[in-house]
């Protein structure tokens, strides 16, 4: 098992936290979130409060272990979710008539990554380039490629290329 901690602190208001080990997805943007549609991952357990109550500068660590599942990836990565509500201090029981009101709700994705030495991803040789295309940025080539990652396990990866025209002369 390997521990892990985070810490939070309310600065500017009373908020309740509710914590939560989420599954993540990567967006076609890059972008990490969590991902409600897919169950949360067996192997992370927080051991501290799932809800927890802040006043303005109060702390609260939260705690959880991580159970290295066996497999062949290289890297190995899981999320938290924190989810900040605002706990109200207005007493409005005074006031009549109709109200409107707006309250905010910050979502934090906190990640647990892990790199396992020694293993060499033999799962690596599954992922699938789906689709690819060369687009212009800033006035450079950027190449923009869809890769399938058809496994249960989470990988980081670069992509090393050379352009190759039809006659098999490189060009870059």
């Amino acid at each position: 098992l390997i521990k892990f901690e985070f810490k939070i602190e309310a600065n500017e208001r009373r908020s309740r936290l509710e914590i939560r080990p989420v599954a993540m997805t990567q967006q076609d943007t890059g972008v990490i979130m969590p991902d409600d549609k897919a169950p949360a991952p067996d192997v992370l357990r927080i051991t501290s409060d799932a809800s927890v109550d802040l006043t303005v500068g109060g702390e609260h660590l939260i705690e959880g272990e991580m159970r290295i599942p066996i497999t062949n990836a290289p890297f190995l990565s899981y999320g938290v979710l924190v989810r900040e509500v605002p706990l109200d201090s207005n007493n409005n029981e005074d006031v009549e008539g109709a109200q409107v009101g707006v309250r905010f709700v910050t979502q934090y994705l906190l990640r647990v990554d892990v790199d396992v030495l020694g293993n060499k991803g033999d799962s690596l040789s599954e992922l699938k380039v789906v689709d690819g295309s060369l687009v212009p940025t800033e006035g450079r080539c950027q190449g923009r490629v869809w890769v399938e990652n058809p496994t249960d396990t989470a990988m980081e990866f670069s992509i090393d290329c050379q352009l190759l025209r039809n006659d098999s002369q490189s060009v870059g």
